[in-house]
């Protein structure tokens, strides 16, 4: 009798591990186990369908024999569906890719990620390590993803939601309402949202980072660590937009050097045609802290590569700025070539502990030629080398700022 209902209890199990994916009304296969989501993981074949989760997912209570591994794994081999987490939230995830990077949830993606929570870690000693993406490329779309997963990349592009961003010809990209809570550690292009943005893909690319929110320590072990962004490297043609809109920093950010509370460093490496960028409506409240190098409250080092390529508009820093020398309240390395500012207010500190006159602190900008300013402020004291905004003795004026669109 008890050989019996041992062998009854054994195939109730087996039965229960084995329950298929059903198709929602919508034609998406539903998930709602951990071994569904790991056979996902470890089946290529299953990677160009859309999904999404009926209740929360706890992987630590696999019964599967199968490893957790990213969805998608290379440009040829990647996930092109819709996945919709509906809400739900995704936890014990434990992926770690060791050298061949490309860590993350997913980790190669082209297709939509919605409507999801993650707890566990990500981690790899390889480049493109994010928490939800490793690389995504156009046409992903990232919406409403909240990330308490620690990320720690042992190289380059790391990021609390994607590792590394690259807007294809012609195609949109998007990350959208998102916000993280995890640690994020690597060796240079960290940031608390994405650590690396390509544009140098072709003509006709656009790309938005909009709604996103950093509450997470990020750590960069060499240089470009930014709140949102760690990276931007800006190698396309004009026809290209791109727009950094409505982001805020709150976590404390530190590298070497091009330390920012939302980019680290906007740049141009090859000197090509440059992609137009417009900044908006941007907030740090984090510590900035730049420990070889400079920091800045918002873009720690911005080179665009042509006049007015660049447009910053209703952004504000509250965050203390600190670096050896160039600490600035808004940016701190620029180029020669001109940009605009307009409705730019800086409230933080801004501690250089090094004298250098050709980076030195400022409230605003550390160094710049051309630029085109309307109702740039600071606040705290008035410091007779900065030329570039005007002291505001009561920041509590609202008459100074009407103009301004927060």
């Amino acid at each position: 009798m008890q050989k019996r209902i041992l062998c009854l209890a054994l195939a109730l199990c087996m039965l229960f591990t084995m329950i298929p994916m059903t198709a929602s009304a919508a034609g998406e296969v539903e998930i709602s186990t951990a071994d569904q989501l790991l056979e996902i993981m470890n089946d290529s074949s299953k990677w160009a369908t859309s999904y999404v989760l009926t209740a929360d997912i706890d992987l630590s209570t696999a019964t599967s024999e199968l490893s957790q591994a990213p969805i998608g794994r290379s440009g040829s081999n990647l996930f092109s569906g819709t996945f919709d987490g509906d809400g739900h939230t995704i936890s014990g995830i434990n992926i770690d890719t060791g050298s061949a990077g490309y860590a993350g949830l997913f980790g190669y993606a082209s297709g939509t990620i919605k409507n999801l929570t993650l707890y566990g870690s990500v981690s790899s000693t390889g480049q493109y390590t994010g928490a939800l993406v490793g690389v995504a490329v156009s046409p992903c779309r990232v919406l409403n993803v909240e990330n308490h997963a620690t990320v720690a990349g042992g190289s380059t592009s790391v990021g609390g939601i994607v590792g590394a961003f690259v807007p294809n010809a012609g195609l949109t990209g998007e990350i959208s309402g998102v916000t993280n809570y995890g640690t994020i550690t690597g060796t240079k292009y960290i940031g608390g949202v994405l650590g690396y943005l390509q544009t140098k893909t072709g003509t006709g690319a656009s790309f938005s980072i909009s709604d996103a929110v950093n509450c997470g320590q990020v750590t960069a072990s060499g240089a470009c660590a930014g709140g949102i962004i760690g990276y931007i490297i800006h190698t396309n043609a004009n026809a290209n937009t791109f727009t950094v809109d409505s982001c805020e920093n709150r976590g404390a950010v530190q590298g070497t050097t091009y330390a920012g509370g939302i980019v680290g460093a906007y740049g141009d490496a090859s000197k090509g045609s440059a992609t137009p960028f417009a900044f908006t409506a941007l907030s740090n409240r984090g510590t900035i802290t730049a420990t070889t190098g400079v920091a800045a409250g918002i873009v720690g080092m911005s080179k665009p590569n042509a006049a007015n390529i660049a447009s910053y508009s209703d952004c504000v820093n509250y965050g203390t700025i600190s670096a050896p020398y160039g600490a600035a309240g808004f940016i701190s390395v620029t180029s020669t070539l001109a940009f605009s500012m307009s409705n730019i207010y800086n409230g933080g500190a801004y501690t250089g502990t090094t004298t250098n006159n050709t980076y030195p602190s400022l409230p605003v900008l550390s160094k710049t030629t051309s630029v085109t300013l309307s109702g740039v402020y600071y606040g705290g004291s008035e410091n007779a080398s900065e030329t570039h905004g005007t002291f505001v003795a009561d920041p509590t004026n609202a008459a100074v700022f009407e103009s301004f669109d927060f």
